[in-house]
């Protein structure tokens, strides 16, 4: 544990890097296709570079996003994928097992049906 604290402490890319935001180089501009880049002040947020560079010549409009904001919507957004996917899995589940028989002793055996065809997707 100290030794891996020392490593991290003296490798200067580690330690210039510990106040980079996990969503930084991930987040692009609907209308230009662009990276947005990550404002820092008071408040955090993303506005598009090609606006903030070339506002003059209309290659882009002016728009910003809070980064807490968009933080909150992708994790909710994950959050519902899951939900989603764990609801698709039961399905699956429950179309593959053909039959579940209990026994007298409480052991369970399980019969998969593989030939089902929407299995299959």
């Amino acid at each position: 544990f100290n030794l891996v604290n020392k490593i991290i402490k003296s490798n200067n890319k580690l330690s210039k890097d510990k106040d980079r935001k996990l969503l930084e180089g991930l987040v692009y501009c609907n209308e230009c296709s662009k990276k947005l880049i990550l404002q820092r002040g008071k408040y955090e947020y993303f506005v598009c570079n090609t606006y903030r560079k070339y506002s003059k010549l209309g290659l882009c409009s002016n728009h910003s996003i809070s980064y807490k904001i968009l933080e909150k919507e992708i994790i909710s957004k994950i959050n519902n994928y899951i939900k989603e996917r764990l609801i698709y899995d039961r399905l699956l589940i429950i179309k593959l097992i053909d039959k579940i028989i209990v026994h007298k002793n409480k052991e369970v055996d399980v019969y998969f049906n593989f030939k089902d065809p929407l299995l299959s997707r």
